[in-house]
C-alpha cells in the first residue's frame, strides 16, 4: 500500500506516530502464536519501527528514481518483521508504503492502520495531545455493526429475505 502527499513529511515525526500506533492502538497489540513458544509477531513488542527513508537529490524529483525504490523496497522480504515502512521524500512531496504480512493486517485493516497513523502524525505536526487511548472512528463502526447484527430489525429483515 503506497500514498503519494504533496508535502514533504518529518520522520521523526512519521516515526512517532507510527510507534504509537503500534505500542497503544486496540488492535496492533495482540499476538500472533504458531506454537506454545515466542510469538510469531508481536507488533507492540518492537523497541524501533523499521522505515527505509529515502530522500532524492535537492531539486530531484525523479519519478523512475521514485519507482526503483518503491520496487526493491516490495521486492524485499518481511524478514523478522510483520510490516515495514517505506518514505521517500523530495522537496515538495512524500511518498509512503507500508508492507505487511496478510497475518498481520488484511486490506481493510491496513487502510484503517494506515489512516490511523496519518491522524496521530497530523495530531503531532500540530502540537496536540494524542490521548492513546483513543479509538479511531472505525471502531464506532464496527460496535455499530455489532448492535446492528445483534438488533430486532437485523432479524426482521433476514426473515423478510429468506422468503
Amino acid at each position: 500500500m503506497k500514498f503519494h502527499l504533496s508535502r514533504r513529511i518529518d520522520e521523526h515525526v512519521l516515526r512517532e506516530a507510527i510507534r504509537i500506533v503500534l505500542m497503544h492502538h486496540v488492535l496492533m497489540t495482540g499476538e500472533m502464536h504458531l506454537d506454545e513458544k515466542e510469538p510469531f509477531f508481536a507488533l507492540h513488542r518492537y523497541d524501533d519501527v523499521d522505515i527505509t527513508c529515502v530522500d532524492l537529490p535537492n531539486g530531484s524529483d525523479d519519478q523512475g528514481e521514485i519507482e526503483r525504490v518503491h520496487d526493491r523496497f516490495f521486492e524485499q522480504s518481511l524478514g523478522d518483521r510483520p510490516v515495514r515502512f517505506l518514505l521517500i521524500r523530495s522537496d515538495a512531496e512524500s511518498f509512503f508504503a507500508l508492507k505487511c504480512t496478510h497475518i498481520a493486517l488484511d486490506g481493510f485493516g491496513t487502510f484503517c492502520f494506515a489512516g490511523f497513523i496519518c491522524d496521530i502524525y497530523t495530531r503531532l505536526m500540530r502540537g496536540e495531545n494524542v490521548p492513546i487511548d483513543e479509538h479511531p472512528v472505525w471502531l464506532d463502526v464496527y460496535r455499530e455493526d455489532r448492535e446492528h447484527f445483534a438488533s430486532a430489525k437485523f432479524a426482521r429483515d433476514m426473515e423478510f429475505w429468506k422468503r
